[in-house]
């Protein structure tokens, strides 16, 4: 049986359900509190609808009133579809039965606000029994603006992602212990490597083949990123090489490495690497090299600079061999206008053209002289330059282009030089020929008029009344001989007979001779140099160039005076000889003639030389002197230099070649030119021209001999042939005859008698027996016309020689 309460019993009971319901109303009450104060919207779901709220929720949907939110179905306060696209109402009664399955279920839920703006929640549906009956309780938190700030973030490293990746540079990341974290492509495109195969490495790896900008390998710890790590620094522009195997070569990069930090303490995070491929930059770039080299060089090997004038600032430039051609140096900063006008002698000449070309537009087209700054070297350019015009037809810039034509002009000069040579050369041949012509005619006639002269002075005596006008005859006929002997002298066609001589002693022999012949108010200056090189030439052409030498200097001296001889030993080199053509490189014995007369002027400098050509008053001079020691030295293989000044005198300086043997002493069989030469022996005389072969039988047998005479080569070798004749002592033979020459003959008659002894004859040998002049070795000769005295002993010389 139940108990049975009694009253204190039943006061108990009723006291402890009160006290239970006070409890149950303070918790209600103390939920009720944080449930309507919590910042979080909270809600009870019952069925469809909202059956309790809180204020936050209110606020955050917009409404003022909970009666405005409660009796509400989700729908109600939801858009017609969520974010997903799935509608509202049926996402709704899937999220309520998720709730109610798991007991608790967390999405997120778009809403919109009774002002029709929609707010993103984050919802927590938790089932939970109020008196047994299951209801759903929900908080709402408004996400709006974080979910925003997400989807900025997000799209914020999107857009980092998508810049990172298409950069034009290549770039990536390491962290602070030196590994590779991130990557883009084009980094990759530039390594040749994926994405795998470079995460994950360092600089220091191994298989990377990087190079410096030298060629030689870069160390891992030496790469930008490496250093930028240790030091905490950026390095810029750092340039490095990188093998690409894809590309099976290196590929040049320019890199930046910026060490990054973070945290108020700056502690150092990572360094971000970009790089710039700048492999057909460095092509490009070599390629320019190589093309300003190749147009530096050409400017060099053509001496062409070109330059720039700025006509509105002023500015001035000017190319490297533009610099060089004035004497400036490469990098000079001081080529201005100012200083390469001064390097122009003839400033305002080309100043001017400078100012009709920007004022009138006239051509600037210029050939002058400059003075290099460097070096003071006198230089010939030319400078060509155009003006350019602004849209408005103002002067805006000169561009010009100079040329060193120093070398062309002086060869131009050279060249000018050689062919007034030339043609002094071609003038003095021509004469040399008909000098050569005249000769061999003149001398036979004037060999017919001494000889027969002589031979009718030594019949007649000195007691005929044509004595003296005999004389005269042969003193004409001597000094035409002499005349025509000066003009083969001058044509180089003397015949001479060369030994090697000390020119000192020849000279020193002289002195007397040449002070008797300049007179006494000329004071004679000796000057021999010591130790004087050997020469080889006929001591008569040495009297024949000094005698002319002091009769010149002799006229050109008004009163007292002095003539100085100097002697010396020199060499000339290439170097001279490129600025004086007409020398050769050697060794020569140099004679200074030197007077202090009245000198003489351009013009008579440049004919010096020509033959017949004097300033001298008719019948004072035959022109002859100076073309008689020109023909003298060229005839030798010598030179001969002129120096003169108006009232200050004149050098002649003559070069003679160096012989290499030794000097010795000329010696010179003394006879006496008065003296009769009687001797007895067999001569044949072969001579074209009559007159001058019976003149010449004459003196032969006037002088003792037994004459056999003919008067062609062929009548010669009859006699010789006739067999009759025991002995024939000497052929005296003139050189030029028709048939046949006289070294001809005298070949063909020494097969007969080689015992037979020659002497030739002419006034010009044509070369038969001298080569330019100079004879042959062994050969004896007397020159045209002779006295019947120089005969005989030219003869008995011969005859007497072993």
């Amino acid at each position: 049986m139940p108990e049975k309460l009694t009253y204190e019993k039943l006061e108990q009971k009723v006291t402890e359900l009160e006290m239970a319901e006070n409890a149950l109303k303070e918790s209600e009450e103390r939920f009720r509190l944080l449930f309507d104060s919590s910042a979080d919207a909270h809600v009870i779901y019952k069925n469809d609808s909202f059956i309790d709220c809180n204020w936050s929720s209110i606020r955050l949907l917009g409404f003022e009133k909970k009666s405005q939110l409660l009796k509400l179905h989700p729908r109600d306060i939801s858009p017609p579809y969520q974010p997903d696209g799935h509608p509202s109402r049926e996402k709704a009664e899937s999220m309520i039965a998720l709730a109610f399955e798991k007991g608790s279920h967390r999405f997120e839920w778009l809403c919109k606000r009774c002002d029709g703006s929609d707010v993103l929640l984050d919802v927590l549906l938790s089932e939970i029994k109020i008196k047994g009956e299951p209801l759903l309780h929900g908080v709402w938190r408004d996400i709006t603006q974080q979910k925003r700030a997400g989807d900025e973030l997000r799209q914020s490293e999107l857009k980092y992602r998508l810049l990172f990746e298409n950069m034009a540079q290549g770039a990536f990341y390491q962290s602070c212990d030196g590994t590779l974290i991130d990557v883009n492509s084009t980094a990759l495109k530039m390594f040749g490597l994926t994405r795998d195969q470079f995460l994950g490495r360092t600089s220091v790896d191994f298989r990377w083949k990087v190079i410096n900008e030298n060629g030689s390998e870069l160390q891992g710890e030496f790469h930008p990123s490496m250093v930028a790590l240790r030091t905490g620094q950026p390095v810029l522009n750092k340039i490095v090489g990188v093998y690409n195997p894809l590309k099976e070569g290196y590929v040049w990069l320019s890199i930046n490495a910026i060490p990054q930090f973070m945290g108020e303490d700056k502690q150092l995070h990572q360094v971000f690497v970009t790089m710039h491929d700048i492999t057909e930059d460095r092509k490009i770039r070599a390629l320019l090299r190589k093309n300003q080299e190749r147009y530096q060089k050409a400017q060099r090997i053509g001496k062409v600079g070109n330059w720039e004038y700025n006509v509105q600032t002023m500015e001035f430039w000017g190319s490297e061999e533009a610099k060089n051609i004035y004497g400036f140096q490469p990098d000079a900063d001081t080529f201005t206008t100012d200083e390469v006008e001064n390097c122009i002698p003839e400033r305002e000449r080309v100043h001017k053209a400078l100012i009709d070309l920007v004022e009138s537009g006239k051509e600037y087209n210029l050939e002058f002289d400059i003075i290099t700054k460097n070096t003071n070297e006198r230089k010939t350019i030319i400078s060509i330059a155009e003006l350019e015009k602004d849209g408005d037809g103002n002067p805006l810039k000169i561009s010009g282009v100079i040329q060193d034509i120093t070398k062309r002009k002086r060869s131009e000069e050279a060249l000018l030089k050689l062919k007034i040579q030339l043609q002094q050369a071609q003038k003095m041949e021509s004469i040399g020929r008909l000098a050569g012509g005249v000769a061999h005619d003149f001398n036979n006639m004037l060999s017919v008029i001494l000889g027969n002269t002589e031979l009718i002075l030594d019949d007649a005596g000195s007691d005929s009344p044509f004595f003296d006008n005999l004389k005269e005859i042969q003193y004409a006929a001597k000094r035409s001989t002499d005349f025509v002997r000066q003009l083969l002298a001058f044509a180089r066609q003397q015949t001479i007979a060369p030994e090697i001589i000390n020119l000192n002693s020849t000279l020193e022999g002289m002195l007397n001779m040449l002070n008797r012949l300049i007179g006494e108010d000329i004071e004679l200056v000796w000057a021999p140099s010591e130790r004087l090189w050997p020469i080889k030439i006929d001591p008569s052409q040495i009297d024949q160039i000094f005698v002319n030498l002091c009769v010149n200097a002799r006229d050109a001296i008004k009163g007292v005076g002095c003539v100085t001889i100097e002697t010396e030993n020199i060499r000339i080199d290439y170097e001279y000889c490129r600025e004086n053509v007409s020398f050769k490189p050697g060794e020569y014995v140099r004679v200074c003639f030197s007077d202090n007369g009245c000198g003489m002027g351009k013009k008579i400098l440049e004919n010096l030389f020509e033959p017949f050509y004097t300033t001298k008053e008719v019948g004072h001079g035959s022109g002859l002197g100076l073309a008689t020691v020109y023909g003298i030295v060229k005839q030798n293989n010598g030179f001969i230099n002129v120096y003169s000044e108006l009232g200050e005198g004149t050098t002649f300086k003559i070069y003679l070649p160096h012989h290499v043997v030794e000097a010795v002493e000329r010696s010179k069989k003394e006879s006496s030119v008065t003296e009769a030469v009687k001797r007895h022996g067999t001569i044949l005389l072969v001579e074209d021209e009559t007159a001058i072969l019976k003149m010449t039988k004459m003196m032969l047998e006037r002088s003792g001999y037994n004459v056999l005479g003919a008067s062609t080569p062929g009548e010669a070798i009859r006699i010789v042939q006739d067999g009759s004749l025991h002995k024939i002592d000497l052929l005296l033979t003139d050189v030029v005859m028709p048939e046949m020459n006289g070294k001809e003959l005298a070949g063909a008659l020494i097969k007969l008698y080689p015992e037979l002894k020659c002497l030739f004859m002419s006034g010009y040998t044509a070369n038969v027996i001298a080569h330019r002049g100079i004879l042959d070795e062994g050969v004896h000769f007397i020159n045209k016309p002779f006295s019947k005295q120089e005969l005989a002993v030219k003869i008995r010389d011969i005859l007497d020689e072993p």
